[in-house]
């Protein structure tokens, strides 16, 4: 979604409906689809850093792709 020049997720606010400035999309590997579905989303309710530390401190392999099209996390190619 791009709103007013800045690129959203889908994920909206519980609080107040707008967008949340957070990650555009996460992926995570786990041992079944629950725990990877799960992981991933509570990921993109948060902001984008605070996203990140949080993935970090999960255990499990990750890609997430910030607002500005950049991919992070133990999954992103270049990482290995």
């Amino acid at each position: 979604v791009l709103r007013e020049g800045e690129r959203f997720g889908r994920a909206l606010s519980p609080i107040d409906g707008q967008p949340i400035p957070g990650l555009l999309a996460v992926a995570v590997i786990a041992d079944n689809c629950l725990t990877a579905c799960s992981a991933a989303s509570v990921a993109r309710l948060k902001t984008e850093q605070t996203a990140k530390k949080w993935l970090e401190g999960v255990g499990f392999p990750w890609l997430a792709i910030d607002r500005g099209l950049t991919c992070h996390g133990p999954l992103a190619p270049g990482n290995k």
